[in-house]
């Protein structure tokens, strides 16, 4: 009787070299220095500066393939910038908590065009008013009541 020898197939196949340690991978990311942002790209750096101190974590800058990904948190959101220098700037907000029955986040494209300084003011632009919240009507007895008060004051 014959021993039973496993078949074993060898497929050749010619495997891509990998590009070399890409940033955008999401194992290499690495968040930027405000003094490095400045180094690369200082136009990027002196338009992020006025937002926050380089000292505080509400202004992020990362490398990407062809540019830089900046983030920016608040309460409710969260602003992915994509800047490639002298070419594009753009943004999407995304929202950090879903909805009632929701189970994806919410999120919508904000302006983008040509690098620029208006482009990047049109983008703050959109994220503050992506931000503000209505004040509310107050209601009649409300204003009633304030007007009672300020005319007990005199």
């Amino acid at each position: 009787m014959k021993k039973k020898v496993p078949r074993v197939t060898v497929v050749s196949r010619k495997i891509k070299p990998s590009k070399p340690d890409l940033p955008t991978s999401r194992a290499k990311r690495r968040w930027l220095t405000g003094k490095e942002l400045e180094k690369r790209c200082p136009q990027l750096a002196s338009w992020l500066k006025p937002l926050a101190r380089w000292s505080q974590d509400v202004v992020f800058v990362s490398d990407a393939e062809n540019g830089y990904k900046v983030r920016l948190y608040t309460a409710n959101h969260i602003y992915h910038i994509k800047a490639i220098p002298k070419r594009y700037l753009g943004c999407v907000a995304i929202a950090r908590k879903t909805r009632v029955a929701e189970d994806w986040f919410r999120g919508n494209d904000l302006r983008d065009g040509k690098w620029s300084r208006a482009t990047w003011q049109k983008i703050l632009g959109d994220i503050v008013s992506y931000e503000l919240e209505p004040a509310g009507t107050p209601s009649w007895d409300t204003v009633k009541d304030m007007q009672e008060t300020r005319h007990a004051k005199h």
